[in-house]
């Protein structure tokens, strides 16, 4: 007696295990993402010629290596805060002018507004070279 293997037909993969691995990185993802804005600090930019009297800002100079001159006076970064924070006790409602270099890189710019913020700046202006 001789018996026949009964031919199965190949099943192709199934979609329905794919879309709920999809949907559950979905989620995921959802989930873990950051839904609040991100905070962020508002800077006004202006060309060189700003017409604020210097009674009312700071000029913040930064080098292209990162050296700093606050109101004209040389100023390590890791003082950059304590100064600032002094001078902005003083009279908040005070306006910061970073007034960059042109080479100065967009790291350090950032890392001045950072500590800007650090230190209590609300008003903050880019002064384009």
């Amino acid at each position: 007696m001789h018996i026949e293997p009964l031919h199965r037909r190949a099943r192709g993969i199934g979609l329905a295990p794919l879309v709920d691995v999809v949907f559950l990185l979905l989620l995921f993802f959802l989930l873990a993402a950051r839904l609040d804005p991100l905070q962020q600090l508002p800077i006004e930019t202006r060309d060189g010629g700003g017409a604020d009297s210097a009674a009312t800002t700071l000029r913040l100079d930064v080098a292209a290596d990162g050296g700093l001159r606050l109101d004209g006076a040389p100023c390590p970064p890791e003082a950059l805060v304590t100064r600032l924070r002094a001078r902005l006790a003083a009279e908040p409602g005070r306006t910061l002018m970073i007034v960059p270099e042109r080479e100065t890189p967009l790291q350090i710019l950032v890392q001045m507004t950072d500590l800007a913020r650090l230190a209590g700046a609300q008003q903050l202006a880019l002064i384009e070279p």
